[in-house]
């Protein structure tokens, strides 16, 4: 009983921690400041952690949220690493353009519900924007084929971001995670661009797969598993698992998917995802595409 006293007040603890800290200290460096954060975010997840209780866990994500939202509306947190935040992953552009920041609640039913903020550099106007992403997923329709935005967004926790440009235009091609639920897990090949104002968008038909326009990817396996999905920067392509059954009786039973160990990959090629499949990133001889090069499974790469 102390300890559950205890732990539901820790939030009013952090929060009259943080203020009174504020007041003592408001001549500080920004970086204190920061660090005050990392400390009441940490705490956070820890109790969201061994919490058992699905409303509590959102009361405490509440929490999270807000002093993420305050921290990222001031400029100088774009440099700022968050790294002592073990549950909240954080990822920038290779250009330094933009940072996504997301995180996650696993429920008692074994479903997840991500969080997250994109926080982008304005160059036209020398400043930040911040944008608070909203997973819709649950409710998404046709989740290959439509365009959505930070109020509908396709949660995941992203792990990697591959900058590409074509005719003046510029495509961030993110790797993505989705828990999904107790039976199967998801990995994610999603796009997203930006707006002149700096809202973003995510999806764009620029992938061709299964001979479809695709405008994201997803791959869903069994959860006692695991599938490799990463950019490979020796080939220049993203090197996944091809997935499968464990046998014929599971077709689109995801929850019997699993790799066969064979190998796929996307290259790029005016402003497209491509699609190869059987590679053998093993073989140092193994060649890859070029412009004007097309795939044909029977054979090697020909021109």
């Amino acid at each position: 009983m102390y300890k559950w006293l205890m732990y539901r007040s820790f939030p009013v603890l952090i929060l009259l921690i943080t203020g009174i800290n504020g007041l003592l200290f408001s001549q500080d460096s920004i970086e204190y400041h920061f660090r005050t954060d990392e400390d009441s975010l940490s705490i956070l997840f820890t109790l969201i952690e061994i919490c058992k209780e699905d409303s509590q866990k959102i009361k405490y994500n509440d929490l999270i949220t807000e002093i993420i939202d305050n921290a990222l509306n001031d400029d100088a947190s774009f440099n700022y690493p968050f790294d002592s935040v073990r549950h909240l992953g954080k990822l920038t552009s290779p250009d330094k353009l933009f940072r996504f920041y997301t995180w996650n609640l696993v429920f008692s039913d074994g479903t997840y519900r991500y969080f997250g903020f994109v926080q982008y550099y304005r160059k036209n106007k020398d400043d930040f924007v911040v944008y608070r992403l909203h997973d819709k997923s649950d409710i998404i329709a046709d989740a290959d084929n439509v365009t959505l935005y930070a109020l509908n967004w396709y949660g995941a926790l992203y792990y990697e971001i591959i900058k590409k440009t074509y005719s003046r235009r510029t495509y961030y091609t993110l790797l993505g995670w989705d828990g999904n639920n107790d039976l199967t897990r998801k990995k994610i090949i999603e796009i997203v661009r930006f707006s002149a104002s700096g809202k973003p968008v995510f999806g764009a038909s620029v992938f061709k797969f299964d001979k479809k326009k695709r405008k994201r990817i997803f791959f869903e396996y069994s959860a006692k598993t695991n599938m490799t999905l990463t950019y490979n920067e020796k080939y220049d392509m993203i090197i996944f698992d091809h997935l499968s059954p464990v046998n014929s009786s599971g077709n689109n039973l995801y929850q019997y998917y699993g790799s066969d160990f064979s190998n796929d990959a996307l290259y790029f090629e005016k402003g497209k995802w491509h699609l190869i499949e059987d590679v053998d990133v093993r073989n140092p001889r193994m060649k890859v595409p070029k412009k004007k090069w097309h795939y044909n499974k029977s054979e090697d790469f020909v021109k």
